[in-house]
């Protein structure tokens, strides 16, 4: 790896980070949070597993604005015979997603989709162990208030 490559990369880290700071600041939080319980309607109520500091906070916001009506992973629980749905606000590489869908599927999920605002690198990566994977442009924090889409979209 070069000067150039690693001068690229931690741009694309720095990057990341803002994007995932301006995600969970007032208002764009409660928009990412309402998006995030209306897919999880949509998905039949599966267990929502946050992968990441941004995705913890947006799936916190999601439980308190669906007063307690989103499942969220809990370190200590099972999700053996349930449906599992990954959630990332950014992702540089969908390794995470993959690795997270295969341990849900370890743990005896029976099916597991994935979200997020951004995921770098699903060009010829195919799924994985993912049913479904629900991704937004990236441009969606650059646009203009009035004209943001939600964070997640089938």
């Amino acid at each position: 790896m070069d000067v150039e490559e690693i001068g690229n990369g931690l741009a694309a880290l720095l990057g990341a980070q803002d994007v995932e700071v301006a995600a969970t600041q007032f208002p764009a939080i409660e928009a990412h949070a309402a998006a995030l319980v209306t897919l999880g309607q949509r998905l039949g109520d599966p267990v929502i597993w946050p992968i990441g500091a941004a995705a913890e906070r947006i799936a916190g916001a999601a439980t308190l604005i669906s007063a307690g009506g989103v499942r969220l992973r809990e370190w200590n629980t099972t999700v053996r015979g349930q449906r599992v749905l990954i959630f990332v606000v950014v992702a540089l590489t969908p390794l995470s997603l993959f690795a997270g869908a295969r341990q849900a599927l370890n743990m005896g999920a029976v099916a597991v989709d994935a979200c997020g605002l951004r995921v770098d690198g699903l060009e010829g990566a195919g799924l994985g162990p993912l049913a479904n994977l629900h991704v937004v442009s990236g441009d969606f924090l650059a646009a203009p208030t009035a004209a943001r889409r939600p964070l997640i979209v089938h």
